[in-house]
């Protein structure tokens, strides 16, 4: 139903990446703070929260569901992404972190070439974008669960014990 200008999506990029830089800045402090777990998942809640908000302003034509969901989401992706490599030496440890960062890297640079595309297709096939979103909303729900998962504990445990070299 949504029918935003042109002008809108560029706004909404900046947007976006606008909260992902303030969400890049206060991640690393407040999870040194806070815990990591818990900046994980209160950033993977933006990050659901502002999906849903997208989803609210494709459906309604809303410009404040859409303003809301773009700064959502951007806070949450830029504070989550600022967090990559310190989660990963925590649940993996030292050990292997190269091999370990540079696979959750290629991943990451294959979900960035691939989700435009799939969210392109999605949209020819549908013909909206509440297909696409919809389906990045849901896979920030089973991310979110799986996140709450995590025991920190006990990765730090394992990740501290001798390794055999």
């Amino acid at each position: 139903k949504a029918d935003y200008a042109p002008q809108v999506a560029a706004t909404g990029v900046s947007i976006l990446f606008l909260g992902g830089f303030f969400g890049k800045l206060l991640a690393g402090y407040i999870a040194e703070t806070f815990g990591r777990k818990l900046i994980l998942l209160i950033g993977l809640g933006l990050m659901l929260s502002g999906g849903i908000f997208l989803l609210l302003a494709i459906e309604l034509t809303s410009a404040v569901s859409l303003w809301t969901g773009l700064v959502f989401f951007g806070f949450g992706w830029g504070g989550i992404y600022t967090l990559i490599q310190l989660l990963a030496a925590d649940l993996f440890g030292m050990i292997a972190l190269g091999k370990i960062l540079a696979a959750i890297n290629i991943l990451d640079a294959a979900g960035g070439a691939a989700g435009p595309f799939v969210t392109g297709l999605l949209f020819d096939v549908t013909g909206t974008y509440f297909v696409p979103f919809a389906v990045i909303t849901g896979a920030l729900c089973i991310a979110t669960v799986a996140a709450s998962l995590l025991d920190m504990q006990r990765a730090a445990i394992v990740a501290q014990s001798p390794q055999p070299v």
